[in-house]
């Protein structure tokens, strides 16, 4: 029975993969309609304002790539003081990033207090490294929290990094079948398709080999064949090693007959 809801769920996502959808959200920020700048209403004080914000920003991709976080946290805490404002979200995210990625959990929460002191709201990549933290330290329960709490407050955020990383907790975490299949509804419903990004095939391939879902994993090979044919998604060569071991291991050949 499980075969058969595993197999369903995934040839239901992937057949909304052929339908020509709306351009969907792809980036890892969120989305904003810009509008024309009025430059005569830029005064002399504003454009020394926005000149900081750019050197900081600057200094702090600068320390993020030396892996220099304690200073890159300082340059924010300077900015804070003599401005009283934060800086763009690009800032706080970059060390987000950082931090999750060397594991330093302080600097990573150093950071969340400063979105939570200066009122900034989470985008798709505050919610994206918030995901994969809690899945790196195996927080089933808050991952929980923070998929039902974008879904309710911010669904315009989803993204398919989001579904991405989603994918890739259920797996770690072995939500089970019922979570993916509410992963893929929602999917749906934000328009984001298995053609959307080649990370989402990626993914999926991986779940469905862990998950040893043979069924599953034919189907949704036929299903990136057929759209790597049609140019509708771009190679990953990620996938490849998904494929080849569970070709080499179950022989689908049988399936066929």
């Amino acid at each position: 029975m499980i075969g058969v809801i595993r197999h369903h769920s995934v040839m239901q996502f992937a057949r909304s993969s052929v339908l020509t959808l709306p351009t969907p959200i792809r980036t890892l920020t969120s989305s904003s309609t810009s509008t024309p700048t009025d430059t005569s209403s830029i005064t002399p004080k504003s454009q020394a304002n926005n000149d900081k914000q750019k050197q900081n920003l600057l200094l702090i991709k600068t320390y993020v790539r030396q892996g220099d976080l304690d200073s890159a946290i300082l340059v924010l805490e300077k900015h804070h003081q003599q401005h009283g404002f934060p800086l763009r979200i690009d800032a706080y995210t970059m060390i987000l990033y950082a931090a999750l990625k060397k594991m330093n959990n302080k600097v990573f929460e150093q950071v969340l207090d400063y979105m939570s002191k200066y009122s900034i709201p989470y985008d798709s990549a505050t919610y994206l490294a918030l995901f994969m933290r809690y899945g790196k330290t195996n927080q089933l329960a808050e991952v929980e929290k923070l998929w039902q709490k974008l879904k309710s407050e911010s669904p315009h955020l989803i993204n398919s990094h989001i579904i991405s990383g989603m994918l890739t907790n259920i797996r770690k975490l072995k939500l089970g079948i019922e979570k993916l299949a509410e992963v893929f509804e929602i999917a749906k419903q934000m328009n984001i398709s298995l053609n959307t990004d080649a990370i989402i095939y990626r993914d999926l391939f991986h779940l469905l080999r862990d998950m040893e879902d043979m069924t599953g994993f034919v189907a949704l090979y036929e299903q990136y064949m057929a759209a790597l044919k049609q140019h509708q998604v771009e190679p990953h060569p990620q996938i490849w090693v998904h494929v080849i071991y569970m070709y080499s291991l179950y022989k689908p050949s049988t399936f066929y007959h």
